[in-house]
């Protein structure tokens, strides 16, 4: 009883720290986002959410439920296509 106690704190506290890692790089990414957006790059940046977005909505509303694993890269693999198009324009 104790070990599962005790394997259950490491689980909360390495979950703690990945959400933590999550909640700095999403303020990192938003801060960048408005640097980048104050350079100019406004319009780029909005094409680009959006193409995202597009591609996303677009594979989720086609697909059938998700497969473990499989369709969650085959999602990541479009959607990081969509962006890279636009990127390149």
């Amino acid at each position: 009883m104790a070990l599962r106690a005790l394997r259950l704190r490491s689980v909360c506290r390495a979950v703690k720290v990945i959400a933590a890692d999550e909640d700095n790089h999403l303020a990192y990414c938003h801060q960048e986002r408005l640097r980048l957006a104050t350079a100019g790059y406004r319009r780029e940046i909005e094409s680009l959410l959006r193409t995202t977005a597009r591609a996303e909505i677009a594979v989720y509303r086609s697909e059938r439920p998700p497969q473990p694993g499989r369709a969650t890269a085959r999602n990541r693999a479009i959607c990081a296509t969509a962006s890279i198009a636009v990127i390149e324009r």
